[in-house]
């Protein structure tokens, strides 16, 4: 066992002793907690039973200032397998894995709130999506071309979102679009089976709203 599995399977099989709290563990410890899943990780971080030291791993950037991570960045990297997003650091600002084969479930409520940038694109994620619980400062969020499914809710976006993709899921269900933020400068729904009616007022572009493929209509009142 490397210290990876054995620290995991105490979090797992004994919930009093393996209580997780982030605080409490190094930042090399949650990186390599972040990528314990993914088969082909030596790609990242070198042999996977004796990872590299944190600053010699492939796509990390640090805060000049405060040292932590602060950019994750490994798309096209081929990496298969699935990540574990509660082990984000919590200095982490952007998170992109983009255009890889990743798969399985991923949970979006447990996302450390100084995260702006989630682009999680073209992988095999599946399952459905909570979206009333993201970082309050996030500015970015692509999940498109997945396998994600369910209803979403659109209702407790943060107050600073820019951009959203949805687009390429198997979204599905009437969706209340009735408090979408007023920073919103993309919002991509393409070939989703969401329904629906996004209102918008006279001189807003209605171009921001991507909705082919779908029963969605934007309207203008």
């Amino acid at each position: 066992f490397s210290r990876m599995q054995l620290l995991i399977a105490v979090l797992t099989d004994d919930p009093a002793l393996g209580r997780f709290e982030k605080p409490s563990f190094s930042q090399d410890i949650l990186m390599e907690m972040l990528v314990q899943g993914i088969d082909n990780r030596k790609i990242i971080c070198g042999r996977i039973e004796k990872p590299r030291p944190l600053k010699e791993w492939y796509g990390i950037s640090f805060h000049y200032r405060t040292k932590g991570v602060f950019k994750i960045e490994w798309p096209m990297y081929e990496l298969e397998g699935w990540i574990d997003l509660q082990y984000l650091p919590t200095t982490v600002d952007i998170l992109n894995v983009s255009l890889n084969g990743l798969t399985g479930c991923i949970d979006l409520a447990v996302l450390p709130d100084s995260l702006t940038q989630l682009l999680l694109s073209g992988n095999q994620f599946s399952g459905s999506i909570d979206l009333t619980k993201l970082p309050s400062r996030m500015k970015k969020l692509d999940i498109s071309d997945n396998k994600l499914t369910g209803c979403i809710d659109l209702t407790n976006i943060p107050s600073t979102m820019l951009e959203m993709n949805l687009d390429n899921n198997t979204f599905y269900g009437e969706t209340d679009f009735s408090n979408l933020p007023k920073s919103l400068r993309m919002l991509n729904l393409t070939n989703t089976k969401l329904e629906g009616t996004i209102y918008v007022k006279p001189g807003v572009d209605t171009d921001i709203f991507q909705v082919e493929l779908t029963k969605v209509e934007v309207c203008v009142s």
